[in-house]
């Protein structure tokens, strides 16, 4: 009897067409189409740390085969990986584009200053998008 051997992991690395940072993302179930609600690159805070809930959308192209998919979140003052999520996707058309959609739930940012979120497939860097934190003034008791 003939073992199944599990498949490979690409040797293609995809290219990466868009990278953003919302609230939600909803599919609608006729067409397919994704609407990406809350978009955004900067979060105010009064305090830091501070968590919130962010989902990642990543359309990629020229992608074919078995993925290791990683999303980091990096503080780009000193490079300290704050998050890190995987997954395994397979993609079975080179020339169509994918879309993936990664909920955090919540997002702790540490400190004001500036991050990113990167993509990551079978280790080689695919791209990224940045977001600014930055402190927020306490607004004084209303009279």
């Amino acid at each position: 009897m003939e073992e199944e051997r599990p498949e490979r992991l690409s040797q293609v690395v995809p290219f990466l067409m868009a990278a953003l940072v919302c609230d939600a993302a909803a599919t609608d179930p006729n067409t397919g189409k994704k609407s990406l609600l809350g978009i955004f690159d900067r979060i105010q805070a009064v305090e830091f740390p501070t968590r919130r809930v962010v989902t990642l959308y990543f359309r990629i192209g020229d992608a074919e085969g078995r993925y290791r998919m990683s999303v980091k979140f990096v503080s780009l003052k000193d490079g300290t990986i704050i998050y890190d999520t995987d997954a395994e996707i397979s993609i079975p058309d080179r020339l169509a584009t994918s879309e993936l959609e990664v909920v955090i739930n919540p997002l702790e940012i540490p400190a004001p200053g500036k991050y990113e979120l990167q993509l990551w497939a079978n280790s080689a860097y695919v791209g990224a998008t940045s977001i600014v934190a930055s402190t927020m003034a306490r607004q004084p008791p209303m009279l």
